[in-house]
Parts: C-alpha cells; sequence; structure tokens
C-alpha cells in the first residue's frame, strides 16, 4: 500500500491510499480533499491514515503529486513526505500532476523507481522578497 499526497492548494491537502493491482496501481481509498492549511498537514495525514487503518509501518511507499500549485503548499507537503519517507524508510514517487488534473490521471504516470527525495515543480519561480536591511538589519 502506498500513500498518495497531493499539497499544492494552501486550504487543501489530497490525500488516497494506492494498491498494487496487476501491473500497476488503483485507489483503494479514493483521492480526499481534506481542509486545512499547510501548518496542519502532518496531523491531517495521521488522521487520515488512522481512519483507513493504514498504519506507517504497512506503508510500502509515499506517492507524491510534484507540483504544479501554491509554491508554500507544495513545500510544506514534500517536507513532511522527504520526513517520513526518510524517518521510515519509505521510498518515495514524485509524479507530476498539472492543475486542474484528476488526481486518477497520476496511476498512468507512475514511476517504476523511487526517489531519495522529492522535489517541488514550481509553475513559476517562487515570488520571494527580496530584503531592503543590510546585515545589521538597517534600511537600505
Amino acid at each position: 500500500m502506498r500513500l498518495y499526497v497531493c499539497g499544492n492548494d494552501i486550504e487543501r491537502i489530497t490525500l488516497g491510499i494506492l494498491e498494487k493491482h496487476g501491473d500497476g496501481f488503483t485507489f483503494s481509498v479514493p483521492p480526499t480533499d481534506i481542509p486545512g492549511m499547510t501548518e496542519n498537514y502532518l496531523g491531517i495525514i495521521a488522521g487520515f491514515l488512522q481512519a483507513h487503518e493504514a498504519p506507517l509501518d504497512r506503508l510500502e511507499g509515499i506517492v507524491v503529486a510534484s507540483g504544479e500549485g501554491s509554491a508554500t503548499a507544495l513545500r510544506s507537503s514534500h517536507a513532511i513526505v522527504n520526513a517520513l519517507g526518510f524517518a521510515r524508510g519509505l521510498p518515495l514517487y514524485a509524479v507530476r500532476r498539472r492543475a486542474g488534473e484528476p488526481h486518477e490521471a497520476i496511476l498512468d504516470k507512475m514511476p517504476d523507481h523511487p526517489i531519495t527525495i522529492a522535489l517541488p515543480e514550481y509553475a513559476n519561480a517562487p515570488q520571494i522578497s527580496v530584503t531592503k536591511k543590510d546585515a545589521l538589519k538597517r534600511r537600505t
């Protein structure tokens, strides 16, 4: 069983459970949108796994939608996925999911080989402000 995580929306996370079926995978628990802000993602994931009787020790991997979407949501969800994968020794699988594409579309894109670290793929460069203060915190 693999956990599916799509954190591309700042106000919700989408989770599902994938099972091996023949040569591919199917959703045994369909992708479910769960409202919540990024700071609650870890608790939401824990509650989802508990509600579906899918403890971490039964997971055989984590599939993460690598983009596109909110940069903050993508960074948060990827940080959690990477931490869980590292801490539990779980293989990670990153799948590109475009905005508006159904979650089920990832089933045809499932990679054969795991990765060590999942990196988000941004549609646009993150809009990060450049500081207007110098090293001593004085306005420049």
